[in-house]
């Protein structure tokens, strides 16, 4: 299947996989949309005007960014996406070593002690401080 194979094409080839979708075969999602404009390490948007970027912090978006994919099974007279009604398929947690959930938030997150937290921190941030001197070495530091 070709992009130039046009719109029609794409949505029977894509309903025909929904209608064989099986546990025995292996899919890839790419989500290409918004991708472009968003810069994850350095946790913020850019290119959605030329030349500016945005922090993710500027719009309230606070490490870590979930991503979820989950259905909502059955017929349902409340339409709300309650927790309790949905099945998750996906659900990650995402933050960069630039810019990492706070300490308490980082400890619930993967169940560390504070003192591990702190000690998790100090890495990232050693780690970058070499990454960002590789660039004079010529070498990776990681």
């Amino acid at each position: 299947m070709r992009r130039s194979d046009g719109l029609k094409a794409y949505v029977n080839e894509l309903e025909k996989v929904v209608e064989n979708f099986s546990t025995d075969k292996v899919y890839t999602f790419c989500i290409w949309g918004v991708s472009q404009f968003l810069d994850c390490i350095r946790w913020e948007a850019r290119g959605i005007i030329p030349g500016m970027t945005f922090g993710f912090s500027r719009f309230g978006l606070k490490a870590p960014l979930t991503i979820a994919i989950y259905e909502m099974p059955g017929e349902h007279p409340d339409p709300r996406h309650l927790r309790s009604r949905k099945r998750y398929y996906l659900n990650v947690a995402m933050w960069s070593a630039l810019h990492p959930p706070e300490g308490d938030r980082l400890k619930e997150l993967i169940g560390l002690p504070e003192s591990q937290v702190e000690e998790t921190e100090s890495k990232q941030s050693n780690a970058l401080a070499m990454w960002n001197l590789s660039c004079c070495y010529g070498g990776r530091f990681l």
